[in-house]
Parts: structure tokens; C-alpha cells; sequence
């Protein structure tokens, strides 16, 4: 699954958004199962905060990043590379690849 990076509209870091590969645009209707998504991170090494309708999760080799249910990220940098990076590697551990 693709991946849009793109700048947060405050600038205070990135926005990563899955999309289609056939239609390009974002699937607005998806949602995570919070609960499954929690525990597969916490096996990974992700320290995970439950924050409601959001997950917060950092770990050392990441951007703390908030995901939501959608599975939209928000990845606290101001390196796009470094917000590419910390995308891949939770959509990876979320099975959704790009």
C-alpha cells in the first residue's frame, strides 16, 4: 500500500496517510482494531498510550506518532525523510504495508 507524506497544516511535523494503489486517494471508511493494534505493538517494542479515539506510540528508532483509526498517522518531526521512515515502519507493524 502506498504511502502520501505530507506536511501537517501547523508545520509541527508530518501527516502519513495508506492509500489505494489502484485509485491513489485514502480510505477515509477504514477502521483499526485499537485493541489488536496495542498489543501486536507492545510485542514489538512500541511503547503505546491509549489515548481514546487515538494511539500515541514512540520507540527509539521512531518519531512519536499519534495513529488514528482511519490509520492516518501524525509523526511529530520536521525531517520528511526521518516522517517516511517512522510511517513505514508502523505500517509495516500495523500490516499495512506499502
Amino acid at each position: 500500500m502506498p504511502i502520501m507524506i505530507r506536511q501537517c497544516k501547523t508545520k509541527a511535523g508530518y501527516e502519513a496517510l495508506p492509500v489505494d494503489k489502484d485509485t491513489g486517494k485514502w480510505d477515509q471508511e477504514r477502521r483499526l482494531d485499537f485493541k489488536a493494534i496495542a498489543r501486536s505493538l507492545g510485542t514489538e517494542g512500541y511503547e503505546v498510550l491509549d489515548a481514546g479515539p487515538l494511539l500515541v506510540v514512540k520507540r527509539s528508532d521512531i518519531s512519536e506518532s499519534t495513529i488514528y483509526p482511519t490509520g492516518r498517522l501524525m509523526i511529530k518531526t520536521d525531517d520528511e525523510a526521518k516522517a517516511k521512515a517512522t510511517a513505514e515502519r508502523i505500517y509495516k507493524s500495523l500490516g499495512l504495508e506499502p
